[in-house]
């Protein structure tokens, strides 16, 4: 009885070493309400940005690995600052801002993937970051006055955070490249104010609304469901590095 009760112990303690908690996603619909972002023809970024994380929570709340949130969950403005402040606080892992580009260049089509930082990867991605800046709301915390070591820490931190959301962006790259039968673009960096929070982060442009063609195929149902299967399988995917990464801590 007593070696029995010994091995039960010794895999409750294994159960408590290497299981991980489901990992919390914030998906972060892209404007809302006053805020139409692009539009053509009556199709409006705002839209395709809340049906497609509206089907990626579906799938998220399916997976008892992870554990779906939502900045929004209607037709509704929420001021940038606010959607990495809803992250933190609700302890999130990850998060997921969706969002569907624009182009003087009506030929211009594919998904981008973005993490943020402060040197853009080129013009085109800096006009972006600026544009989806704009909605920003002045902050109204004041001057840094940390210390110097806590800014070197905080640097620190957010080197991690960068390395990681570049890690979670060539996750949703690769799969996107087998799931989606579209031009998939790049991987790039912009400084995204929406991408500020202390967690791998990603801003997606689904694809360009200024493209007729990809315009219609984006507001349509069954290319939601399609995109949301190919985010989640993403986020899959990069799950399992983290996985990797956790169980060589553990080690």
């Amino acid at each position: 009885m007593k070696i029995v009760f010994q091995t039960f112990l010794i895999l409750l303690i294994s159960i408590e070493v290497f299981a991980r908690p489901p990992v919390r996603v914030m998906i972060d619909p892209g404007h809302g309400g006053e805020d139409h972002g692009a539009q053509y023809q009556g199709i409006e970024e705002k839209d395709v940005a809340l049906g497609v994380s509206q089907e990626l929570f579906k799938l998220l709340e399916k997976d008892k690995n992870f554990v779906p949130l939502l900045t929004r969950t209607k037709d509704e403005f929420i001021p940038l600052t606010a959607r990495p402040e809803k992250a933190v606080a609700a302890k999130a892992d990850i998060f997921v801002s969706i969002h569907a580009n624009s182009s003087p260049a009506t030929e211009a089509k594919g998904t981008e993937f973005y993490f943020e930082n402060q040197v853009a990867s080129n013009e085109e991605s800096e006009l972006l970051a600026n544009r989806e800046n704009s909605s920003k709301i002045k902050s109204t915390t004041g001057p840094n006055e940390n210390s110097d070591l806590e800014n070197i820490m905080s640097d620190l931190h957010h080197h991690e955070h960068m390395v990681m959301s570049q890690e979670l962006c060539q996750a949703l790259l690769e799969t996107f490249r087998r799931e989606i039968k579209i031009k998939t673009r790049s991987i790039r960096q912009a400084p995204f104010h929406v991408l500020s929070a202390p967690m791998p982060s990603t801003l997606i442009e689904l694809g360009f609304i200024s493209n007729p063609e990809e315009a219609h195929w984006l507001a349509e149902p069954a290319t939601q469901r399609k995109l949301a299967l190919a985010i989640y399988k993403g986020l899959r995917r990069f799950k399992e590095k983290l996985d990797k990464i956790h169980k060589k801590t553990v080690d």
